[in-house]
């Protein structure tokens, strides 16, 4: 039973596998998210894993905001090869109506509108933005690739394609954090460890900040940003 105040009868069976009991007890809930369990007798096999994790996770996210936790557990994700979120675009104009885009809108018109203003800026088609960004909900996104020869400039440039995803993703937030850009240069395969700061000391305008109290993205990182999407697609295609 869950007390939260007051007593509300909870159905085990919603979380196949995740506790193991031997007997009767009791689960209250502390608000927000600490789950503390009180045992009326016996349990068994309560620190599996799962529970482990899931303790651990919520400990850590509690003092953060929500915009926080969304970036946090991201990034986590991210840093262990998962991706984020399945493709998700808005139709620009049905909203939540229902209606179906036309034949013509199948691609660039499935995008939020934000994003499809830029796409129009700066002449960068569905298929190009795509093959650099999976863009989900709760402003997530999920950065693919990010070009460049040598690591230091792969990392530049992962740094300005994060500032970009979250800017298009979060339609016209410019802020951007280390955590995030770190693990997706992990992910691309271009963080090196004993020269990373030094990478981040030789960048150009096209983002300002720093470690510590994070990063903005500018108008030439937002214009650089559109180049190196394009740059993605031209090298596939070659």
């Amino acid at each position: 039973m869950f007390g939260c105040p007051g007593e509300y009868g909870f159905p085990l069976y919603l979380f196949p596998g995740l506790f193991h009991f031997d007997i009767e007890f009791h689960i209250s809930v502390h608000i927000p998210y600490i789950f503390h369990i009180q045992m009326r007798f016996g349990m068994s096999n309560v620190a599996d894993p799962t529970t482990k994790a899931l303790t651990t996770i919520i400990d850590a996210l509690t003092p953060l905001s929500s915009e926080e936790r969304h970036r946090t557990v991201g990034a986590a994700m991210i840093f262990l090869g998962e991706t984020v979120v399945a493709p998700h675009r808005k139709n620009a104009e049905a909203g939540e109506t229902g209606d179906k885009p036309s034949d013509d809108d199948d691609t660039d018109g499935q995008y939020s509108p934000f994003i499809l203003k830029w796409m129009k800026q700066h002449s960068v088609s569905a298929e190009e933005l795509d093959q650099v960004f999976h863009f989900g909900p709760e402003n997530s996104f999920d950065l693919l690739h990010a070009p460049g020869k040598w690591k230091k400039e792969q990392t530049l440039n992962t740094y300005i394609l994060t500032g970009l995803g979250h800017y298009l993703a979060s339609s016209g937030d410019r802020s951007f954090d280390d955590v995030t850009a770190r693990a997706f240069c992990e992910r691309i395969g271009c963080y090196d460890q004993a020269n990373h700061a030094a990478h981040l000391k030789s960048r150009g305008p096209e983002f300002t900040g720093e470690k510590g109290r994070g990063y903005g993205l500018t108008n030439p990182g937002i214009r650089r940003g559109a180049a190196l999407v394009k740059e993605v697609s031209n090298s596939a295609s070659t």
